[in-house]
């Protein structure tokens, strides 16, 4: 607690969270806090910082059998430029639950329209390795039956057909 200010026990437990945080998003999955008070004439902080080892993710699996690009998936949970949420980089969970968010949206824009992606499950080495494990039921894949335009003429319908780009047994 700064020299004059009053200890206000739910501020330091935010500062302390913060520093949580970012000792985890620096591969220290296991960090923690403890803060101790001493009170007299004025209150003193003592923190203590365990930071464990530094784990960094050597495999990412995707458990599903579907045609989604494996590529592509790692493409987008990878964050922070390459040292977030894939291989070499660390883990940082609220990151990667929001990524697989994003990934589940497109697997619906590709036409697995029931498709789910279970929440991430991570299994620590205690040699600072990190896998993760993602379940993803893509459940059947859609495509298009017909495309038509209604209305105008033969010529308009052809070039608005042409514009979107949609066809006869493509993918939903």
């Amino acid at each position: 607690v700064l020299e004059g200010t009053l200890d206000d026990p739910e501020r330091i437990d935010r500062i302390a969270e913060s520093a949580t945080r970012a000792l985890r998003a620096r591969g220290h999955a296991r960090a923690a806090l403890a803060i101790t008070r001493r009170a007299g004439c004025h209150v003193d902080l003592h923190v203590a910082v365990a930071l464990g080892p530094r784990y960094q993710i050597t495999d990412i699996a995707f458990e599903t059998d579907d045609e989604f690009p494996r590529a592509e998936r790692l493409a987008v949970i990878e964050d922070a430029l390459g040292t977030v949420n894939t291989i070499g980089g660390v883990y940082i969970e609220y990151r990667m639950t929001r990524a697989l968010d994003d990934l589940e949206r497109r697997y619906r824009d590709a036409g697995w329209l029931d498709a789910r992606l279970g929440a991430p499950r991570a299994t620590y080495d205690p040699s600072g390795t990190v896998s993760i494990a993602v379940p993803v039921t893509a459940g059947r894949r859609f495509r298009i039956a017909s495309v038509k335009a209604v209305g105008a003429g033969p010529v308009a319908r052809d070039a608005v057909l042409q514009m979107l780009g949609l066809r006869a047994g493509d993918y939903y």
